[in-house]
């Protein structure tokens, strides 16, 4: 079991516990990230090293590596970069203090996950943004055909209330000169998430394809203290593509967890 600020990391389990008692069970990523950092203690680690793990070739892209060490910070609370650092034109560097070693009991009772909102606010917001912005671009770039072309791009925010009292943030990215009813649509999620019984997502992320013909979706949040997270691809080869949002809003399952 290792000490990382206010958190222990069991990893054997690949097992986050944090101060409220909450546990998360690292994905792929984020554990290959988590780990890496641990066997570098205090040193910069360049991200093909975070790609790549133990293993010859890189086992994610960047786009996945900037998300783990997004979803390790949050749950971390580390808002100040001060466990995480950011190292500009290298990587990232976990700052630890070393620790004696200690063996985990074989059965460790754990607390019932604390209900808590995953907003970006605050001190977070900025940062919380710039990741925002690397995301979608990175989704643009997965939807648009081609060789890349750089487009003037307009980032809209949604903060909607649902139901519960819970926020859920609609995020679009798209070209500026692109003629999608993004109103429309949002008018159509946000229905369609105030009739889920209860709402599994505090974060909706949209980017639309620089020929209008590709929608990303990416939805985002915290289940039973887990961080979530579900990649939706919709394509509509019409002139005025709408993207049939009541279709693929009942098959991808936006009430499921």
């Amino acid at each position: 079991m290792v000490q990382i600020g206010q958190c222990r990391y069991l990893t054997q389990q690949k097992r986050l516990l944090n101060s409220q008692g909450e546990s998360w069970e690292l994905p792929r990523a984020e554990a290959q990230v988590l780990t890496c950092l641990l066997d570098h203690p205090n040193k910069p680690v360049d991200k093909k090293t975070l790609r790549c793990g133990s293993f010859d070739h890189p086992q994610f892209s960047e786009s996945a590596v900037v998300r783990a060490v997004f979803q390790l910070r949050n749950f971390l609370q580390d808002d100040d970069h001060t466990l995480i650092e950011t190292v500009k034109g290298v990587g990232y560097c976990l700052m630890q203090t070393p620790q004696p070693a200690q063996t985990a009991p074989a059965t460790e009772p754990v607390a019932p996950p604390a209900k808590r909102r995953w907003p970006l606010a605050g001190k977070r917001t900025i940062f919380g943004l710039a990741l925002i912005v690397t995301v979608l671009a990175a989704l643009w770039l997965w939807v648009k055909p081609g060789p890349f072309e750089p487009h003037p791009a307009a980032l809209k925010q949604i903060n909607h209330s649902l139901p519960s009292g819970e926020v859920v943030e609609l995020l679009w990215h798209s070209p500026a000169s692109g003629h999608l009813r993004q109103d429309h649509l949002s008018e159509q999620i946000q229905a369609a998430a105030d009739a889920c019984s209860e709402f599994p997502w505090q974060q909706i992320y949209l980017s639309v394809a620089a020929d209008q013909q590709g929608l990303a979706v990416t939805l985002a949040g915290r289940v039973q203290g887990q961080l979530r997270s579900r990649n939706l691809k919709i394509s509509d080869t019409r002139s005025q593509a709408d993207f049939n949002p009541s279709q693929w809003l009942n098959d991808g399952g936006l009430c499921d967890q």
